[in-house]
């Protein structure tokens, strides 16, 4: 039964792994999600390309999956780990609905004007996200920071060792 639910969470994992790909790649191909940028009367406008909804559609669904995850989380944790999760869940959340309602269902409906001010809900995520980081532990940030602060020093040292010869 353990190794069953191993496998579903690897397939899971790669399922969003891929979709997270393929969402990154998309926009970089020529017209593919967006065919042309422009500005009209001083505001953004855009014509869709021909694989726009189903970009839409799939970034909708990776969104919805990666929440339904963060909410069965912090269903299962108790404790700072709860906290943590509601931290990146509310971060995650506030992101999505903004970014969803201005880059995705207000230009369905043909307000493409307001699409720029989707770019900024990821400041929510981020802040929440670093909430989460600081005050309750999420990732143990002195190690990281310690460990950042070495491995630069390590570089400068070598870097004026072989510039100096």
């Amino acid at each position: 039964m353990l190794l069953a639910k191993q496998k579903i969470r690897k397939f899971q994992i790669l399922l969003i792994g891929v979709l997270g790909a393929i969402l990154f790649i998309a926009p970089f191909i020529g017209g593919l999600v967006i065919q042309n940028i422009y500005v009209l009367n001083g505001e953004y406008h855009f014509t869709k390309g021909s694989v726009f909804d189903a970009f839409a559609a799939t970034l909708l669904l990776l969104i919805l999956a990666i929440i339904f995850i963060l909410i069965k989380q912090v269903k299962q944790t108790k404790g700072i780990e709860n906290i943590q999760f509601k931290y990146v869940l509310a971060g995650i959340s506030a992101f999505a609905f903004i970014s969803l309602l201005f880059g995705l269902v207000l230009p369905f409906f043909g307000y493409e004007s307001i699409v720029a001010y989707d770019a900024q809900s990821s400041v929510f995520w981020v802040a929440l996200t670093s909430i989460a980081i600081i005050r309750h532990k999420l990732l143990d940030i002195r190690f990281i920071l310690t460990r950042s602060l070495l491995y630069a020093i390590t570089v400068s040292i070598v870097a004026f060792t072989f510039t100096s010869v």
